[in-house]
């Protein structure tokens, strides 16, 4: 089996966490054929149990469109040579500007183009109104490089948009980009290609998992934060709060979703912040769940020469007994 890695950055990635969740389900669901994560991102659980041998089929499912369709455009391996081609050349070009400037300028330019393709002027006389689909091949096979480019040069990695659905993340500070190597988008291909790839809300592909037996979901949501100026949740211009007056009402819906997948019978855990207001709505009340407390260390946005190690929850529907020492009553 390749040594598949996630092939982008993304805010509240689990590369820590996968190597725990991979030996969760080897020790405690051994029978798991189906894997369901409808909060994708940065993909490392699934890479994780793909590179363990450990799907079989998967529904995953992320609300960002323009990851959406890198996603479904990597999958495609007859594209992988000329999409692999495309960003060498663009990050080759990248490292020989000498000049913050200059270089500043290039990005600035690959950001315009990212965001042309994306915008809603670009799409509005296209037959299919909801994105992805409204991408052609070509504009796809553009997207998914230019993502890909700005995302290995751009400030922390992170994707952000703005109300109008513009990324809008500035310049980060490299020396030197990291050519990709070209069995990297290779063995991501082969890995998504056994995935089913949605775009939309999660609640969805959630309980359509119920309709499979043996499945695992694993859901990690943008968390409920530590603070108010911790708060990030601008992933796509739908972001993850504030359909009401209640600023926690998404979180409160996805605990609600939560908690009718765990009375179902299904095999789910939730990851999120080890804080009051999460434990507030996850956890008070709830039956039938098992509840730990995970120390990880945070790779995007650490601060230099600190641990910066975040607590964080695994709430799940089964009792995972190699972290019987970290269990929260």
């Amino acid at each position: 089996m390749s040594n598949v890695q996630p092939i982008l950055k993304w805010a509240g990635g689990k590369r820590k966490l996968a190597p725990l969740i991979t030996k969760v389900v080897i020790e405690e669901i051994p029978t798991t054929k189906h894997y369901v994560e409808p909060f994708f991102g940065g993909g490392a659980v699934y890479f994780e149990l793909y590179k363990n041998n450990l799907i079989k089929s998967a529904e995953i499912n992320d609300i960002v469109p323009q990851l959406v369709n890198f996603y479904k455009t990597v999958s495609k391996t007859s594209e992988v040579e000329k999409i692999y081609s495309a960003i060498v050349n663009k990050l080759n070009y990248f490292n020989s500007l000498n000049q913050l400037e200059k270089r500043k300028k290039y990005f600035e330019y690959l950001r315009k183009s990212f965001n042309n393709i994306w915008s809603q002027d670009n799409t509005e006389f296209e037959k299919h109104s909801s994105p992805p689909d409204y991408l052609g091949l070509e504009e796809s096979l553009k997207s998914s490089v230019l993502l890909y480019v700005i995302n290995k040069t751009c400030f922390n990695g992170l994707f952000r948009v703005n109300s109008k659905g513009e990324f809008n993340v500035p310049l980060g500070s490299y020396e030197k980009v990291q050519i990709p190597n070209l069995n990297d988008l290779i063995y991501t291909s082969e890995a998504l290609s056994k995935a089913n790839i949605h775009f939309g809300d999660y609640e969805r592909v959630l309980k359509k998992s119920l309709q499979k037996k043996d499945s695992f979901v694993y859901l990690d949501p943008p968390y409920v934060a530590n603070s108010k100026t911790s708060d990030f949740t601008s992933y796509s211009k739908d972001k993850f709060k504030d359909t009401t007056n209640n600023e926690d009402s998404e979180h409160i819906r996805l605990a609600e979703n939560f908690e009718f997948m765990v009375n179902s019978g299904a095999k789910i855990i939730l990851s999120n912040h080890n804080n009051s207001k999460a434990l507030s709505i996850f956890v008070e009340g709830k039956k039938n769940i098992f509840v730990y407390g995970i120390d990880v260390t945070k790779t995007i946005g650490r601060v230099k020469g600190s641990k910066n190690a975040s607590s964080e929850l695994l709430i799940s529907s089964f009792e995972i007994a190699s972290l019987k020492d970290k269990r929260i009553d």
